[in-house]
């Protein structure tokens, strides 16, 4: 696949995969979001290269992003009340945010390497645009019935902030991930790239 083909289907999908979490945890089908991104998940490591530095990556970021989803949890910022006894829509134990909510960490993961490798020297803007980023996405999120931000105004300056920070993290676990990569000249460049920031 070409490099312009191949953008355009991590562009695809990121969205496919946004909508099928997002709109069937609204809808009362959370479990399809986590099948779509399963699916997404495997088409990108077939088609793309270096799979095992990309999963170790998208793993960190996953497992990061679901333990700062599950403190604002937690504390009560977000909340996911639209469940309906639905096991797939419930908290994991009452700790950890949904399976739903998980697929949507993984699927943002997919893409940080053919798409995002871009902010790897510019952290700042990945910092700002994040920030942004996620309170449109969770705010999205909540007009669409997937779950609610109780916290209103503070929930949102929490999710901005979390969203701030980790962005850029995720960013340079990926440039790390791709530097440590056996034999890999797109990885030596990556971490060539990142360290000159």
């Amino acid at each position: 696949m070409s490099g312009r083909n191949l953008a355009v289907f991590h562009i695809a999908s990121v969205h496919a995969g946004w909508f099928a979490c997002v709109m069937g945890a609204a809808a009362g089908f959370p479990f399809l979001g986590a099948f779509v991104v399963g699916g997404l998940l495997l088409s990108s490591l077939w088609i793309g290269s270096e799979s095992l530095s990309r999963a170790k990556a998208m793993a960190v970021v996953t497992l990061v992003g679901v333990a700062v989803d599950s403190c604002q949890m937690l504390a009560g910022l977000i909340v996911f009340d639209q469940t309906g006894g639905d096991p797939w829509a419930e908290p994991i134990a009452g700790l950890i945010v949904p399976v739903w909510m998980i697929a949507l960490w993984l699927n943002f993961s997919i893409v940080l390497r053919p798409l995002l490798s871009f902010f790897r020297q510019r952290l700042l803007l990945a910092a700002l645009l994040g920030g942004i980023g996620g309170v449109v996405a969770y705010r999205g999120g909540a007009e669409l019935g997937a779950l609610s931000l109780a916290g209103g105004t503070y929930a949102l300056l929490s999710i901005g902030l979390a969203w701030s920070a980790l962005f850029p993290f995720a960013v340079y676990v990926d440039a790390r991930m791709a530097t440590r990569a056996d034999g890999s000249l797109q990885g030596d460049r990556a971490g060539e790239e990142f360290v000159s920031c």
